[in-house]
């Protein structure tokens, strides 16, 4: 009999200790998932920051973000199971969010860069075409006025003092 009570008194024990690392275990499977909603979220942010287009990324974090609010909900509500694969879920949506903000990220920056360039090349070429045609009708506008003042008679005034 005495084997039967300590038998149970271990299973009960042994119960609450095995709950209480399945716990643990939610707890941080649900706190790496939001970690790398956070990583993704600064990911998604240096992207903006270069110019990118981050409307498709943000809805995925969206959609990240309210997976892991129902992971929370599932936690506090006692679904450990249900929270864990949600948790999983929203993690690998995060890094999938987070390798695509990377690549994203350096396409933006050689976009801009691209663009900086052609800025560049395209001011200095305006600036070459402007001043050739401002020379050319300079030189117009001179050799008219000059066939202008060869042509014109001189005039004698009357009064002038001899």
């Amino acid at each position: 009999m005495a084997i039967l009570v300590l038998t149970v008194l271990f299973c009960v024990v042994c119960r609450g200790s095995f709950f209480a690392l399945a716990v643990y275990e939610s707890s941080m499977k649900i706190e790496a998932a939001d970690s790398a909603v956070r990583n993704a979220f600064v990911a998604v942010l240096d992207v903006e920051k270069v110019g990118g287009n981050v409307s498709g990324l943000m809805s995925e974090l969206d959609g990240a973000g309210r997976l892991l609010a129902e992971a929370n909900n599932a936690y506090r509500s006692g679904d450990l199971s249900g929270a864990e694969a949600k948790a999983e879920n929203v993690r690998l949506i995060a890094e999938s969010v987070r390798s695509e903000a990377l690549e994203l990220k350096s396409v933006a920056e050689s976009q801009s860069q691209r663009a900086f360039w052609f800025t560049i090349v395209f001011s200095v070429a305006g600036s070459a075409v402007f001043v050739g045609v401002l020379i050319l009708v300079w030189n117009k506008f001179k050799r008219g006025y000059a066939k202008r003042l060869m042509g014109m008679k001189p005039e004698v005034a009357a009064d002038a003092e001899a």
